[in-house]
C-alpha cells in the first residue's frame, strides 16, 4: 500500500521513482502515456511515479552504450563528446555506500545567453536527464502531488477551476485530499513523503479541464529555485546542467544501496563463470549493486556494426540469512543505451526533440517480493 498524502515529517529534499504505468495513471489524472507503440515514447511519459517500496533498478554493475551511424553523421565528434560528458558525470559518482549528500549542491543549472538567443538546447544536459530516467528516477517536483483518482465532483468547485488556489484551500472542509491525492516524492534519508525538492518547499494548484485534471506544483518561496533537480528535465533553451543535484544523487543512492534488498532475477545474457555455465543462482534476494559504470560497446571501425562484449562481475545474493557471492558474466551484442538520430519530417511547436524507450519491458518482481497486486519492485 502507498501512503496517502500526509506530510507531518517534513524534509528539505526528496526524489521520485519511475516504473511502468499503473492502471489509474491515465490522461484524466494528469499523465501522458505514449501512443507511439509499446516501447517508444515521443515526448510523452514513459511511465509513472512508484511508491517508495516499488522502485525499479539495474541489477548489473556495468551497462553499455554506443552510437549508431545516424548519430555520428549528424552530431559528429562534438555530439559524442557531449553524451560522454553526461556519462562521465554518472561514472564519477562514488559507490552508493560512500555517498555523502552534503557534498552535492541543490542547484546545478547555468544559462548560456547566446544559446538562449538562438533557441539552442544542450545535448549533454538533455542526455544526463534522460539517463537518470532510464536508471529509475522520475520527475520529483512534478510528483510531489499526484492525482490518484479523477472525480467529476472536482469540476463543481469553482475555486479549483479558477486554477488559483493552494491545494489546502481547494480541498478545505472536504475529504477529497485524502481520497484523491497522493504524494510520491520521498526523502532519501528518512524515506518519508516530502513536499520539498532541493531545499525548496512546494504547494500545488489543481488545474481542471473537461477531460480531467492535473496538479501543478509551485515553489512557496517565489525567490527560491524551482524544478532544480536534473531528473525534473525542466530544460529550456540555453539552460545547462553542470552536474547532478543532491536529490538526484539521493535517489540513485537509494536505488543502488546495498541496504535496499529486493528479490530479483538476473538480466538476459547473464551466465555463470564455471565449467558448467548453467550452475548459478538466478532468482534471489539481492542488495543494490552499489555503483553502476557505463562502458562503451565496441564497434567494427569499418562497418560500425556492434561487436559482442562480455563483462564479468561478482553477484551478491542472500539466502537463509547468509550473504553469498558468485562470479557471473553478461554478454551484450547491442548497447544497453543506443544513441541515434532521426528526422521526424515535422517542424512545429509540438515536434519532440528526443525519443526514448519506454518501461513496458521493465520486469515487475512484485509477486516475487510477496506483493502480487503492486506495481513493483522491478528491474
Amino acid at each position: 500500500m502507498c501512503l496517502a498524502l500526509g506530510l507531518s515529517a517534513l524534509s528539505a529534499r526528496a526524489f521520485s521513482l519511475l516504473g511502468p504505468f499503473e492502471p489509474w495513471m491515465t490522461t484524466t489524472n494528469g499523465f501522458s502515456p505514449s501512443d507511439e507503440g509499446p516501447l517508444l515514447s515521443v515526448g510523452g511519459d514513459i511511465g509513472g511515479p512508484m511508491c517508495i517500496s516499488n522502485g525499479y533498478r539495474w541489477n548489473v554493475p556495468v551497462v553499455t552504450y554506443g552510437f549508431d551511424q545516424s548519430f555520428l553523421d549528424y552530431f559528429g565528434t562534438n555530439g559524442v563528446a557531449a553524451v560522454e560528458g553526461a556519462i562521465q558525470i554518472l561514472n564519477n559518482l562514488p559507490p552508493a555506500s560512500s555517498i555523502v549528500l552534503a557534498n552535492f549542491p541543490s542547484e546545478t543549472r547555468n544559462l548560456n545567453y547566446e544559446a538562449q538567443f538562438y533557441s539552442l538546447y544542450d545535448l549533454k544536459s538533455e542526455t544526463l536527464s534522460l539517463l537518470l530516467e532510464q536508471l529509475g528516477l522520475a520527475q520529483p517536483t512534478r510528483y510531489i502531488y499526484v492525482l490518484r483518482q479523477w472525480n467529476p465532483v472536482l469540476m463543481n468547485n469553482s475555486e479549483a477551476y479558477d486554477y488559483g488556489n493552494l491545494l489546502e484551500e481547494v480541498f478545505e472542509g472536504t475529504n477529497l485530499l485524502q481520497n484523491y491525492v497522493f504524494t510520491r516524492n520521498y526523502d532519501p534519508q528518512t524515506l518519508n513523503a516530502s513536499p520539498y525538492v532541493n531545499n525548496s518547499l512546494y504547494s500545488g494548484l489543481i488545474v481542471i479541464f473537461p477531460y480531467g485534471s492535473f496538479i501543478e506544483p509551485f515553489a512557496v518561496d517565489p525567490q527560491g529555485d524551482s524544478y532544480s533537480a536534473v531528473a525534473d528535465n525542466s530544460l529550456g533553451a540555453g539552460i545547462l546542467y553542470q552536474g547532478l543535484t543532491r536529490d538526484d544523487v539521493g535517489g540513485l543512492a537509494y536505488l543502488l544501496s546495498t541496504n535496499n534488498v529486493n528479490y530479483e532475477t538476473l538480466l538476459p545474457g547473464v551466465y555463470g563463470v564455471r565449467t558448467n555455465a548453467n550452475l548459478y543462482v538466478n532468482g534471489a534476494w539481492r542488495p543494490g549493486v552499489d555503483k553502476i559504470t557505463f562502458v562503451q560497446q565496441p564497434a567494427d571501425p569499418l562497418t560500425r556494426a556492434f561487436l559482442p562484449m562480455t563483462n564479468q562481475f561478482t553477484d551478491t545474493y542472500i539466502t537463509n540469512g547468509n550473504t553469498i557471492q558468485q562470479q557471473l558474466a553478461r554478454v551484450t551484442s547491442q548497447p544497453d543505451f543506443l544513441f541515434s538520430v532521426a528526422d521526424t519530417g515535422e517542424s512545429n511547436f509540438y515536434t519532440p526533440w528526443f525519443v526514448r524507450t519506454g518501461t513496458t519491458n521493465w520486469i515487475n518482481n512484485a509477486a516475487l517480493n510477496g506483493n502480487p497486486p503492486n506495481a513493483g519492485r522491478g528491474s
